[in-house]
């Protein structure tokens, strides 16, 4: 069933951050800016290639490449955790650039959802089975959903605007 809720988890979240940034594509270059790890002249290109890559392998996942998507996904989304991990730490109180929002800070719930992300993409990807059928396929739809919407809100919902102020 893990599986199952990977192939459903791991691409919704990718295609609503994929969304995020197409109807707020300042946000991201905006984040990456203010985390000052790029140069100025690779930042436009590093946020259309993040967006892309989340487009693509979400897309890959539904489309039933499942595991070899997967196994992107766990990539990516590592990427995100360990960048996440070094931004959190050399640059704090600043916006994370998920979705292209600026409302979303850079905490070290970003770093957890990333990392959370990947260790399922990962499990999904070793454990691919044969798709649930009847009352099964319906509990592992539902639990998917429930998870990507958890995984979504966990870092807004747990942001504290007292103590962690986004510049």
């Amino acid at each position: 069933m893990l599986a199952g809720i990977a192939v459903i988890t791991v691409p919704l979240v990718l295609l609503v951050s994929f969304a995020g940034h197409v109807l707020r594509p300042a946000g991201l270059p905006r984040a990456l800016r203010a985390h000052r790890t790029l140069p100025a002249a690779l930042i436009a290109p590093a946020a259309a290639v993040t967006a892309l890559a989340e487009a693509a392998v979400g897309t890959l996942i539904l489309i039933g490449f499942a595991r070899p998507a997967l196994a992107a996904a766990c990539a990516l989304l590592t990427l995100y955790a360990l960048y996440g991990s070094y931004v959190l730490r050399n640059r704090p109180s600043v916006p994370c650039g998920c979705a292209g929002s600026g409302d979303t800070p850079l905490t070290g719930w970003v770093v957890v959802r990333a990392a959370a992300l990947a260790v399922l993409a990962l499990a999904g990807a070793v454990w691919t089975a044969p798709f649930p059928q009847g009352s099964r396929l319906a509990i592992t739809l539902l639990a998917g959903a429930v998870f990507a919407v958890l995984l979504w809100t966990l870092p807004l919902a747990l942001h504290d605007p007292e103590r962690t102020p986004v510049v």
